[in-house]
């Protein structure tokens, strides 16, 4: 097994130039994939949420209206996490960072009151 000859500036230059345009189509191409992927799924959550709303001839249900819209924002965190987990494994959770859970800036908002 012999090393190659290193190649000259201009067609090392012109090689390197190459294989940078073809990572930067092949990132495009997945970022596409991706953002395909997250419209997709940002239908179906909708689809999801509105399915989860519950109908004016029901019985009382067993949660309040904000119980329920809690319930319903967790199951839209997880499935949302699945969503980031799947496409970038080991990554940060968002690619502004985790989504807090409780407090100021969260999904919930305020933290429920004690008995409630």
């Amino acid at each position: 097994s012999r090393c190659p000859l290193p190649l000259p500036f201009p067609q090392r230059s012109a090689r390197e130039q190459q294989d940078g345009e073809r990572a930067l189509r092949e990132a495009r191409s997945v970022r596409a994939e991706q953002r395909e992927r997250l419209q997709a799924l940002q239908e179906q959550r909708e689809q999801l949420r509105q399915q989860e709303q519950p109908f004016p001839d029901e019985a009382s249900p067993p949660f309040s209206r904000r119980g329920q819209e809690r319930l319903s924002l967790a199951r839209q965190r997880e499935q949302l996490q699945q969503l980031r987990d799947e496409l970038c494994p080991g990554g940060p959770g968002t690619l502004l960072g985790p989504v807090p859970v409780s407090g100021p800036g969260s999904a919930l908002g305020e933290a429920p009151a004690p008995g409630s």
